[in-house]
């Protein structure tokens, strides 16, 4: 019966307009499927961007949209699934990456990549879904969701256990998130935990926590630019309810300030692996309430263990965090413009040379390739770290460095 179905086809998509998908309650059941429809990108009806993983790359499932069947990744269809179990999201309008982006051309794809923070600043909210170890368990979730509130109003009631950030205000982008940062080490014994009115070490919340943070999710680059775009705090989806996202955010930076201690709790499954789990909050809330700008170098740097499933979006998906507070004004330098026909080592190249060319300091010119290959190299193979070896023999190393010279 599958093969009688059409397949989707997409019809050309103009430089300011974007696709937008409606969710209805039977929209898996109906001949039609979900509604997709085209827009300006300047007037578009309210609509949510959903933010997840791709999971498995190979878009070997389907949808049904405009009666027509469209490809999309297994992990795509489950989170369809839960949007359409929350009530709050039915009969609304979404943007999907992976549906509203033809991924089969590449000319559309780079021109869309460039309107990403205009979709999900224009969002009236970023809607994640983070697919965690909890999907066969919504109590376990909900109940580690309510430990992560009761752990930030905790934080925020304390002077001890959070600061207010300084921040430049020149530097701030709208919508910034407001708060107070978790205080490093303020947990130093156990006494502290009761000292507090936190549960002990031997509560199983700990590592129930731990455990939402080992979602994909949250080592994924493209969110980086999601949370940073989204004008208002984004909101969780699971088995059917909505949670706060910058209570679990907040209280996933607070245990890896304070990982000294929890790390002996027996119920944190492999220490090592949670500490890194919950490393990825610390650059995702620090954006989220301050939104400042970055030099390129600085957040190639800082997401060098963040993981995409096209290892040029390694690239790609951070280059917007370089604006200036005017974000979307100002045009990024043709060089490091998101292109997806080039290749792997032309973009990491281009960035290259354009780090390079652009670092007002007296070691403009003296800048080495060893500062930048290990970098680079962690990005193009997926890896979590470089060695000194592998990085010497990176195929970027071979690259000049030297400006064109047309």
């Amino acid at each position: 019966m599958d093969q009688e179905i059409r397949p989707f086809l997409y019809e050309a998509l103009g430089r300011d307009r974007i696709r937008l998908i409606r969710l209805e309650p039977d929209s898996f059941t109906r001949p039609a499927g979900f509604d997709i429809q085209t827009f300006e990108i300047a007037r578009t009806p309210e609509y949510y961007a959903l933010s997840y993983c791709w999971g498995i790359p190979d878009r070997i499932d389907f949808v049904l949209c405009n009666g027509a069947r469209l490809s999309v990744t297994p992990h795509l269809k489950a989170g369809l699934g839960e949007l359409l179990i929350v009530p709050r999201l039915l009969h609304q309008w979404f943007w999907i990456d992976q549906i509203c982006i033809n991924q089969d051309d590449l000319d559309e794809q780079s021109r869309q990549v460039q309107l990403m923070t205009q979709i999900y600043a224009g969002a009236s909210c970023t809607v994640l879904w983070l697919a965690s170890n909890f999907a066969a368990d919504g109590e376990d979730y909900i109940r580690a969701s309510e430990f992560a509130s009761h752990i930030y109003e905790t934080g925020q009631n304390h002077e001890m256990l959070s600061f207010e950030p300084i921040l430049q205000k020149s530097k701030l982008r709208p919508g910034g998130w407001s708060g107070r940062l978790p205080a490093a080490r303020a947990l130093r014994t156990p006494d502290d935990l009761d000292r507090w009115g936190l549960p002990p070490l031997t509560d199983c919340r700990w590592g129930a926590l731990c455990d939402v943070f080992a979602a994909p999710w949250f080592s994924r680059v493209w969110v980086i630019r999601e949370v940073f775009a989204s004008r208002d705090e984004p909101i969780v989806v699971g088995r059917g309810r909505c949670h706060g996202f910058l209570h679990l955010l907040w209280a996933g930076y607070f245990m890896s300030q304070n990982f000294q201690l929890l790390r002996q709790s027996e119920h944190i499954n492999t220490p090592s692996v949670a500490e890194a789990n919950l490393s990825h909050t610390r650059l995702l809330l620090q954006l989220a309430i301050g939104k400042m700008e970055w030099t390129l170098e600085g957040i190639l740097w800082r997401t060098v263990t963040y993981g995409a499933t096209k290892p040029v979006d390694k690239f790609f998906a951070v280059v917007d965090l370089t604006l200036s507070p005017r974000s979307g004004v100002d045009p990024l330098p043709a060089a490091i413009v998101p292109d997806y026909s080039k290749s792997l080592a032309d973009v990491g190249r281009d960035f290259t040379r354009h780090v390079v060319e652009t670092k007002q300091s007296r070691r403009k010119k003296t800048l080495k390739a060893e500062m930048i290959d290990p970098c680079l190299a962690t990005f193009i193979h997926g890896c979590k770290s470089t060695s000194t070896a592998a990085a010497r023999d990176s195929p970027l190393r071979r690259l000049s460095l030297s400006p064109p010279t047309s």
